[in-house]
């Protein structure tokens, strides 16, 4: 996975948390809210009123959940962002040790099959581009 889409996990995992705390927040004033309707509404007789409030009260409630899922996801979303992008398969650096060593020896390899004229000299340059074109 690039740079790039590990910055992207972190930065959406951020806002994530940050929008769906927003949310929740607003959410807990309108659950008190239709919470109160839905009690003052038990008293009254109208079975419209008491029905209006337990849709209200429920549809606050389920955005209320929603947002919890949200800000427990985005944290784990978040760690795992950091993980892969401390863990050290993710260097800035791709040549390693073994790397320039299997590149020296392919290129060994195409000077040899070049020297005993098993390949012309265009196959040699074209083949020693793509090899050197892989680091």
């Amino acid at each position: 996975m690039s740079r790039k889409v590990i910055n992207v996990i972190i930065v959406l995992s951020i806002l994530t948390f940050l929008v769906s705390g927003l949310i929740f927040w607003e959410s807990e004033r309108e659950f008190a809210i239709t919470k109160a309707d839905k009690i003052t509404a038990g008293w009254s007789n109208s079975i419209y009123e008491q029905e209006n409030a337990n849709e209200a009260f429920q549809k606050v409630d389920t955005r209320r959940k929603i947002c919890i899922g949200f800000m427990i996801g985005s944290p784990i979303l978040l760690i795992i962002g950091i993980y892969l992008k401390c863990s050290p398969q993710h260097e800035d650096n791709p040549l390693t040790i073994n790397n320039i060593e299997s590149t020296e020896n392919k290129l060994k390899e195409l000077q040899k099959l070049k020297e005993s004229k098993l390949i012309t000299e265009d196959e040699y340059n074209i083949k020693r581009k793509d090899i050197l074109n892989k680091i």
